[in-house]
């Protein structure tokens, strides 16, 4: 099983994944409310709160890309963390939507 660590990237490093043909999810962690507010396209919504119960049913490809993105970049961080401990291997935290 492999050892992910926390990674934080910029906004110019999850540009150059989204504009390439790699495989990857770009996954929301804010809540309802705001995801319909606004959102980054083709994003699928996750809230942090949520991320235990249902990032094993959602995600299923654990070696996937995944981009995490929040408002501000706490709940990013927190669900990135989440993510690795539940054995996901390529996540990458984006920060938040103001970036």
């Amino acid at each position: 099983m492999k050892k992910t660590t926390y990674i934080k990237i910029s906004a110019e490093e999850a540009k150059k994944i989204l504009d390439s043909n790699e495989p990857h999810i770009l996954l929301d962690v804010r809540n309802y409310d705001e995801y319909l507010t606004a959102r980054i396209k083709g994003a699928i919504l996750i809230p942090v709160s949520e991320i235990d119960e249902k990032a094993e049913l959602e995600l299923l490809n654990k070696d996937i890309i995944i981009l995490v993105y929040c408002r501000s970049g706490a709940r990013s961080k927190e669900a990135s963390q989440k993510l690795i401990k539940l054995g996901y291997s390529n996540v990458f935290d984006i920060g938040g939507i103001l970036e």
